[in-house]
């Protein structure tokens, strides 16, 4: 009987150990999604832009999410990107080669919990945001609202 235990035990033991590496073993993500760039002080601004993920996304337990690769961002392609993936918001820097000391801080990423969609707060004197996937100024700010609702002041929302 308790040769019986050991083994069932063991089993169990096995059996969450597997599910524990394959829940969190990195997986490639290769997505490109339509979306918009605009400016909130400007209603009329909008323009179409291109952006491509390209990389490994793992989850992990008990810490968000992390993507590690490159994204595109119209002709801007950011290298070594790491990025917290989920509800919170993330710096998206990358590595610049060619200037010192290196990082570059683009500005600031919100993402869902599988990089489906997501908004940038492009660093600069006019903010300018980048929302994915939309195809219109209006679907790119209901998914800044939506992915920003927690850093919003109360009664902010982008129009």
């Amino acid at each position: 009987m308790k040769k019986m235990y050991k083994i069932g035990i063991g089993i169990i033991l096995i059996c969450v150990i597997a599910i524990g590496i394959y829940y969190t073993f990195p997986k490639r993500i290769n997505v490109t999604l339509n979306g918009v760039s605009y400016k909130n002080n400007n209603k009329q601004q909008q323009e179409q832009v291109i952006i491509k993920i390209d990389g490994s996304y793992g989850k992990r337990i008990l810490k968000k999410d992390l993507f590690v690769g490159a994204i595109t961002i119209g002709n801007l392609r950011c290298d070594g990107v790491e990025i917290s993936v989920g509800d919170n918001s993330s710096f998206l820097t990358y590595i610049d080669k060619n200037k010192e000391p290196g990082k570059i801080y683009y500005g600031e990423m919100f993402t869902n919990n599988k990089l489906t969609k997501l908004t940038i707060s492009v660093f600069g004197e006019n903010v300018t945001m980048i929302s994915a996937p939309a195809k219109d100024r209006v679907e790119a700010v209901k998914i800044s609202n939506e992915l920003m609702k927690n850093v919003l002041e109360e009664n902010f929302k982008f129009k």
